[in-house]
């Protein structure tokens, strides 16, 4: 991996030296280490002492694995966790750094802060890290913590994309299909969101299956589209499943198959997805077999309506108003 700019940023971030021990005489029994504040007693995680004292002396990577077992406990222990992972990054690790800066914006174990958030996202991606470039450009999209800047969001979404990170390939498609901060190019938003979906990225596979269904940067291919909302979905991706429902759901592109987008549906609807409620909606509503669940679909409707979905607010108030069932 290319770093950019790494002595000059390192150094600005109070680094101490690279990636390797400085001197076993840094590493004594005090609890506090050349500015970093060790954990005693009951907050020191079973196995972590050898990996807390190396990232003492200056092995940053180190620091990074402290930093994930404390967010992987249950419950998460962020405070501790972003203790290390800011000895990391003032070392000049971007990986320390794009997760500290991902804690943030959230407000986990520090305060919520979107400008300190694009900051260090911005310092891990100038250290070359590929996440923290993907998330940069997603602070430059949404103007969360820094001004909005379309183009250098695409720049730097570009260089992590080149790196084969799924959410960067993703924002450099949907950049190039709406032509923000790039020209409008639907067959290089297709490769992007192609190049996206391979890495496992759930809303990316979304993203590709609509370009596929819509004959955006080709020709409507219906199938694609089908397996692409379906890998949505086996990724997570809630409007995936919804996508994908529906068109069990109408016999769009493939037989229909009430089983199949009740599933769907069921899963959509379980996230929250505006567009899986309507059609679970309809499912419950309208089902050919008479199998109708007047509190599932009105339930369901609910949901979507809540979310701004036009169709859905009409067949909910049928649903309350009693109106008899005819047909989606």
């Amino acid at each position: 991996m290319r770093l950019f700019g790494c002595l000059a940023l390192a150094c600005a971030l109070g680094c101490t030296g690279p990636d390797v021990p400085r001197s076993a005489a840094a590493s004594d029994a005090s609890t506090t280490v050349t500015g970093l504040q060790l954990p005693t007693g009951k907050d020191v995680l079973p196995g972590t002492q050898a990996l807390m004292a190396a990232c003492a002396v200056g092995t940053w990577s180190a620091c990074d694995r402290v930093a994930l077992r404390y967010g992987a406990v249950t419950p998460p222990r962020w405070r501790l966790a972003a203790r290390f992972w800011r000895y990391g990054c003032r070392g000049g690790h971007g990986e320390s750094c794009w997760r500290l800066g991902a804690l943030s914006a959230q407000g986990q174990g520090v305060k919520k802060d979107a400008r300190e958030g694009c900051r260090l996202q911005k310092v891990a991606c100038d250290l070359g890290h590929p996440g923290g470039c993907a998330e940069y450009g997603v602070h430059l999209l949404r103007g969360s913590g820094c001004d909005a800047d379309p183009e250098h969001a695409f720049e730097v979404s570009r260089r992590a994309c080149s790196e084969g990170h799924g959410l960067a390939c993703k924002n450099v498609g949907l950049l190039h299909r709406e032509g923000r901060g790039t020209l409008k190019d639907p067959v290089k938003a297709v490769a992007a969101l192609e190049k996206s979906c391979a890495r496992e990225h759930g809303d990316g596979c979304t993203q590709l299956g609509i370009m596929k269904y819509a004959g955006l940067g080709g020709a409507a291919d219906l199938v694609a589209a089908r397996l692409s909302f379906e890998r949505a979905c086996t990724l997570g991706a809630a409007r995936g499943c919804g996508n994908a429902a529906g068109m069990y759901l109408r016999g769009v592109g493939v037989a229909k198959h009430a089983g199949k987008a009740l599933r769907f549906a069921e899963k959509a609807c379980g996230a929250k997805d505006a567009v899986g409620c309507y059609n679970l909606g309809l499912i419950h509503r309208y089902r050919a077999d008479g199998l109708t669940d007047g509190d599932a679909a009105r339930k369901a409707f609910e949901e979507a309506c809540r979310q701004a979905h036009s169709q859905a607010c009409d067949e909910y108030r049928k649903t309350v108003e009693g109106a008899a069932p005819s047909g989606p």
